[in-house]
């Protein structure tokens, strides 16, 4: 994995695009017109934090590192009823499939550390969020 943030992004997008059609848009960055109603964004919000220095060994054969980083993802609905079931439900999927995220992506673990409701900005009515942050441990191996 030459890319290991990028990918588990990736990893959180997949499952949640899946799990959303035609319910939400999801979108792997903030969208640059801003966020809409029926709609999920992820963003990298945490710095990188090296558990291992690069290229230390971790077990008998692999070289590499563990990366700690931080996920955000939005929801934005237009009731608070959808931004608190849309919610439950990233919570749900992530954990669900966390064998398919540390397998395909590399994503070791992922923590929930924040849920909070955003209130609406002036003039953003009928647009309800809650922010989600995952702490997420990734797995960067160089056999």
């Amino acid at each position: 994995m030459t890319t290991p943030i990028a990918t588990a992004r990736l990893g959180i997008y997949t499952l949640l695009n899946a799990q959303f059609s035609g319910t939400a848009t999801v979108h792997d960055h903030f969208p640059q017109d801003g966020a809409e109603p029926k709609s999920i964004v992820i963003q990298h919000v945490g710095g990188v934090d090296q558990i291992l220095g690069l290229h230390e060994a971790y077990s008998a054969t692999k070289k590499g590192i563990l990366i700690r980083t931080r996920f955000q993802v939005d929801v934005f609905a237009e009731n608070s009823s959808d931004r608190d079931s849309w919610s439950d439900n990233v919570i749900e999927k992530l954990w669900d499939n966390r064998s398919t995220l540390k397998n395909t992506y590399g994503i070791l673990q992922h923590r929930l550390v924040l849920a909070m409701d955003i209130p609406p900005e002036p003039g953003e009515r009928n647009l309800f969020r809650k922010t989600l942050q995952f702490d997420v441990l990734i797995n960067v191996q160089n056999d």
